[in-house]
């Protein structure tokens, strides 16, 4: 090379990484420092102001009274205003109110025996409110339950009499006949029977060994799964019921529970006649229902949106009652909502159904809807990043008005020496921050003024993206709603109809595509103009890859820019199926079962009628979840080599079983043994006898059962609500004769008017109210509440390596063998198109489904744990007050991770392979050594919580520090680094161009924008979590390494000072 030729400047390329990292830190706003002057340009408004904005705000008109009672009621309480629902209570109290009725005539009462009352119960325990076919399968299982607790509880009967003394039969009634006389007769025998006169010591023992082993294997199961929970309480009932009167009765009777069998007929029989006469509704109508409720949920969230747009800077917060908070509380529901549709899926075939959409075409529509879910849950990433942006400018620190000139640099500036340094900050993110916060202040270009720019240039999008989802509810609603009234009344105006839906969800989607291609061919450029100026000439960044001027507003805006866009392609996506259906099916039809062998799977598999009103559980204390098995695949015994003899492999299952015995599943079943043994005995003494059958000892012993917790907090919660509940009933019942027989001895008439009354409050607060069956299988005791934390950060630090390892691997051979699932139900939006029109899937597609299954159980499992931090503070504590705002702010944080998550993912999909390829060695978060710190901070954050070990000090405390440390170190940012000829070509065609507003305008780099501050958000919540269990479990101090670090790294700065 001539000393006249000018060397090429050294490929860059603007990081993201480190335009985001205030929006990510926690620190706060600091005085700038110099940065180059730059003639500030002209910027272009297209978006109404926030001063018009609020000045042309109205006065909120008063609320009615109504209107303030609704804002003050749980929500639960709120869900009887859906019609359907209405329908669904009307349906369920009608059954209860039959069910009880049967107790008014003689006759009958005499057919059903004492255990009459068994069918109210029943109608309670299991309301109506299923179809048919999930109706009865749930009977089925019912039942079976029921008959294997007869079936163990005859077993044990016919064995006590075996071990029975058969003479002392014949010597007690002698003994009875002498003591009686001419008054001995059968009904003096059933009271001595009662007040234990015919006790056997021998055949006791054997009913106290039967009911035993019933109770801990029956508690035992009731903690495996929550589907078996009501088959094990029905077993449960049967066998105590045997076993407590067995020992009294002399003789064997089998037919002890006809009484209770026939009760339970008589409601199955009453619930099948209500839901087939009484507003029927098949799966397929209800799968639809909770498809319109997810699309309205997610409707609002999209809504929400141009609120978040609208915003002014104070309002931008994640307080109580805020705007954040309660999009939050929405996105999070949805999980739920979702997994209780997906859980109707596959007995959609199961049924006969009158239709539009059969089976099939409601399977098809579910991972499009899942993809929606997920990508609509993105949208919440923009205004967690919203909110970090302005937090970090500091509370009192607001940018200043439009043509206010900057202050002089040198009368702000403050030596970093002598400045404070907050938690999880600092110096060189403060010193990055100095320069961007100046360059913004200096030339008004601050997100308030990009905002209105950006409501101006997505308004079009998001009007066609929200017309899209309600098109979308309107067409559901109608194949719901119009499945009879096409033949039965007015046909032919009804398939017309039918035929304008059709037409409005193909308008929708044109509209939908239309929006898009605008959006992303010109509108989307709009943003830039603000910056035109500063990138018209190609301009080099430095070596952390800061260009001369502050790009944070702008990569903001990107993160809602390409999350609106992965919403509407997904929505889209819908539509398309939607569409495709509504072609195919273009009358109703008869749909006949066709998955009948998917029966037996509802009883063993995941699949099962009982989900209903069921919540999901959380693992148990030192129970393997599937992240924590994938762990333990490499996980060895520190003490011991594996079994290489007979006699060690024996030691090895004594180990075992002594390590099962100590797990709380275990010795749950066996508190449930104790606590049943203990409530038993009473009826088998002779002393006690009389008076606990006179006291009904009986239904003590089952409400133990069933108030028996796996843990403190759940016991004194399930105690507590057994008590209200009790008071409740007792008050309810009292109100209950005297309003229907005033004085008298009976008035069926009377009796029957007002059960049917005070059956509302019951029937209602059964279907919407917390379910009743959480304090029997969840636990929340507050060491499970930490350990369950550890657990979910594992998951979550699980789902970030998939998805780094699948950029780290080769893009043609799946990551591993497990994350190599083939995707069917891949959309043509994630496809890839070759050089000669073939159609072929993504390699991403092989992981997307295994990942969005895996990011919605972990989602299921953090809003499960929400809700037993908020149960944990029930139990009580000798030691001190529970932090239970720093776990509530755990799980918080969890929450948004996995939103981050999600867009990380979906920016991995999207981006474009050549892209993928070439950033692998620019990305600041794919260093290796980055790599490292953030395993290292995932793996012992989650030990520490687990083991309530502490943390010591040398840990790094700011991650985004690390980011931009290992990428100033980086290769890339050396003089002798050269690009592999392998590479070269990728690399070149997509980096080696001048930086300018072309570049800018790719809509890859906006992609790549969106994965980097996606990325970076899950390292700043990673942060606070890791300040979070250091304030929990306890800091390991270094003497003098603080200091050190501090003086380290403004020596590194080249400090000003």
């Amino acid at each position: 090379m001539s000393t006249e030729e000018k060397p090429n400047p050294k490929p860059a390329v603007v990081d993201p990484n480190r335009e985001l990292s205030e929006e990510a830190s926690d620190g706060p706003a600091q005085s700038p420092s110099p940065s180059p002057q730059t003639e500030k340009p002209a910027i272009k408004s297209t978006g109404t102001s926030k001063s018009k904005k609020s000045g042309g705000a109205q006065a909120e008109e008063p609320k009615s009274l109504w209107a303030r009672l609704e804002a003050k009621l749980p929500a639960w309480c709120l869900k009887i205003k859906d019609r359907r629902q209405q329908k669904i209570f009307f349906r369920c109290w009608v059954a209860s109110w039959l069910a009880v009725m049967l107790i008014l005539p003689n006759g009958n009462l005499r057919i059903m025996g004492n255990a009459a009352f068994f069918a109210g119960i029943a109608s309670v325990m299991m309301p109506a409110n299923m179809p048919i076919q999930t109706f009865l399968m749930a009977m089925i299982i019912l039942i079976l339950g029921c008959c294997l607790g007869w079936a163990w509880g005859c077993a044990a009967m016919a064995a006590a009499y075996r071990a029975r003394d058969k003479e002392l039969y014949q010597r007690t009634l002698q003994q009875l006949a002498g003591q009686y006389g001419s008054n001995f007769s059968s009904s003096v025998v059933q009271l001595r029977i009662f007040h234990g006169d015919f006790l056997d010591t021998r055949s006791t023992v054997v009913f106290g060994v039967f009911l035993g082993v019933a109770s801990f294997v029956l508690g035992y199961v009731r903690t495996l799964n929550p589907k078996l929970t009501l088959p094990s309480i029905f077993a449960t009932i049967f066998v105590d019921v045997i076993c407590s009167f067995g020992p009294l009765i002399p003789t064997p009777q089998y037919t002890i529970l006809n009484t209770f069998v026939i009760s339970t007929s008589y409601y199955i029989a009453i619930g099948i006649f209500c839901i087939m006469f009484i507003f029927p509704q098949t799966l397929n109508h209800q799968w639809l229902s909770d498809a319109n409720t997810i699309l309205t949920s997610l409707k609002e969230l999209v809504e929400g949106q141009d609120k978040v747009l609208q915003l002014e800077s104070d309002e931008m917060n994640r307080d109580e009652g805020s705007l954040y908070s309660k999009l939050r509380a929405k996105a999070e529901g949805l999980v739920a909502s979702f997994e209780a549709l997906s859980a109707k899926t596959p007995m959609l075939k199961m049924e006969f159904t009158y239709g539009q959409l059969g089976a099939e075409d409601l399977e098809d529509l579910e991972p499009s809807l899942k993809l929606l879910l997920l990508r609509t849950r993105g949208l919440q990433s923009f205004f967690t990043l919203l909110i970090q942006h302005v937090e970090s400018r500091g509370k009192d620190k607001t940018p200043a008005s439009p043509g206010t000139p900057a202050e002089p640099l040198d009368s702000k500036l403050t030596p970093l020496r002598s400045r404070k340094v907050a938690i999880g900050d600092t110096f060189r993110l403060m010193q990055f921050r100095d320069v961007d916060s100046h360059w913004e202040d200096e030339h008004q270009l601050h997100i308030e003024e990009l905002l209105p720019i950006l409501e101006s240039a997505t308004a079009n999008l998001r009007k066609a993206t929200l017309n899209g989802i309600k098109t979308a509810i309107s067409a559901l609603t109608f194949i719901n709603t119009q499945r009879w009234k096409r033949h039965l009344i007015g046909g032919r105006r009804v398939l017309e109809q039918m035929k304008e839906e059709e037409r409005d969800v193909g308008n929708a989607l044109a509209v939908l595509e239309d929006a898009l291609r605008e959006y992303t061919e010109e509108a989307r450029m709009t943003l830039l103009e603000p910056y035109q100026h500063f990138l018209a000439s190609p301009f080099e960044v430095d070596q952390h890859g800061r260009p001369p001027f502050s790009l944070r507003p702008l990569f903001v805006c990107f993160v809602f820019q390409c999350n609106l866009i992965w919403t509407a392609e997904a929505l889209q996506n819908l539509l398309k199926i939607l569409n495709a259906a509504q072609k195919k099916r273009t009358k109703a039809q008869i749909w006949f079962p066709k998955g009948l062998d998917r029966i037996f799977q509802s009883f063993f598999g995941d699949v099962t009628p009982l989900d209903e009103d069921i919540p999901p559980v959380l693992p148990f204390l030192g129970e393997k979840v599937e992240d924590d098995a994938f762990e333990n695949k490499y996980r060895k015994d520190p003490d011991a080599l594996p079994p290489a003899n007979i006699f060690q492999k024996f030691g090895d299952i004594i180990h075992r079983i002594h390590h099962w015995l100590v797990k709380p599943r275990t010795i749950y079943a066996f508190k449930v043994l104790v606590v049943t043994i203990a409530l038993w005995l009473p009826q088998v003494f002779k002393s006690s006898a009389w008076f606990t059958y006179r006291e009904r000892g009986l239904w003590g012993l089952i409400m133990g059962q069933l108030t028996l917790t796996v843990y403190m907090s759940d016991q004194l919660s399930a105690v507590v609500g057994r008590f209200v509940g009790t008071l409740a009933g007792g008050f309810l019942g009292a109100a209950w004769w005297y309003v229907g027989n005033a004085r008298g001895q009976g008035n069926p008439f009377g009796t029957a008017a007002s059960t049917a009354l005070f059956l509302l409050p019951i029937v209602f607060y059964r279907l919407f109210g917390p379910s009743i069956m959480e304090g029997i299988m969840t636990g929340s005791l507050r060491l499970d509440v930490r350990r369950s934390n550890a657990s979910t950060i594992r998951a979550i630090a699980r789902l970030y390596s998939m998805l780094l390892s699948t950029w780290l691997s080769d893009t043609d051979t799946p990551v591993n063998e497990e994350d190599s699932t083939d995707d069917t139900s891949t959309s043509s939006s994630d496809r890839s198109t070759d050089d000669d029109g073939t159609d072929k899937p993504l390699p991403y597609a092989k992981w997307r489904p295994v990942f969005h299954h895996r990011m919605i159980e972990v989602a299921t499992r953090v809003q499960q744990l929400s809700n037993q931090t908020k149960t944990a503070k029930w139990e009580g504590s000798i030691r001190g007050k529970w932090p239970h705002k720093k776990y509530e702010r755990l799980v918080e944080i969890e929450s948004t991770m996995l939103n981050n998550l999600a867009q990380l993912s979906t920016s991995l999909v999207k981006l474009e392979p050549r892209w993928r390829k070439a950033l692998l060695h620019r990305t600041a978060f794919l260093n290796p050594n980055l790599i490292t710190d953030v395993m290292a901070v995932f793996g012992i954050v989650s030990m520490s919580l687990d083991t309530g070990e502490a943390i010591h000090e040398v840990l790094p405390k700011s991650l985004l520090d690390r980011v931009f440390y290992h990428h100033s170190l980086a290769p890339h940012n050396q003089q002798n680094f050269e690009i592999s000829s392998e590479d070269a070509s990728t690399v070149g065609e997509v980096h080696q161009h001048p930086l300018n507003i072309d570049t800018f305008g790719q809509a890859e780099f906006a992609v790549y924008a969106t994965g980097c501050a996606a990325a970076y958000q899950i390292l700043a919540a990673l942060d606070e979590i890791h300040r979070i269990a250091k304030d929990l479990c306890g800091e390991i101090p270094l003497q003098g390494f603080e200091a050190w670090r501090k003086e380290f790294e403004l020596r590194q700065l080249g400090e000003r000072v």
